[in-house]
């Protein structure tokens, strides 16, 4: 699955589980369209730091068209999410607080929109 390739204007449906069996109805019938716009954060480098001051490695993203909170700003290692440091429109920061080994992998990025655009090239 594509998660971050999309185009400009593609439309699409909205599905909700109830359960894991269950798919819910939408209502009112049009409540559940949406079209994809361009306008999500996009990323285009990542790098490890050392704090040297706190003791403790940092991740950070750097890109355009940041948005969110450092509440609603995740990046998850391994299904383990770190703690998010700082965000502004061009830079987010992670501390490193719960991984296995010294090698960063499965790592899932996610700002209060989503996925970001060039997701799929630094991760």
């Amino acid at each position: 699955m594509d998660k971050t390739n999309k185009t400009d204007g593609l439309s699409g449906k909205v599905i909700t589980f109830l359960k894991t069996s269950e798919e819910a109805v939408c209502v009112p019938d049009g409540a559940c369209n949406w079209n994809y716009v361009s306008t999500i954060p996009e990323v285009n480098n990542m790098t490890t730091q050392w704090d040297s001051t706190n003791k403790y490695w940092t991740v950070v993203v750097n890109g355009t068209g940041f948005t969110g909170t450092t509440d609603t700003t995740e990046l998850n290692v391994n299904g383990r999410k770190q703690t998010t440091i700082s965000l502004n429109a061009t830079q987010a920061v992670f501390k490193i607080v719960d991984i296995d080994g010294w090698t960063l992998s499965n790592i899932n990025l996610y700002f209060d929109v989503g996925l970001p655009q060039g997701y799929d090239t630094i991760i």
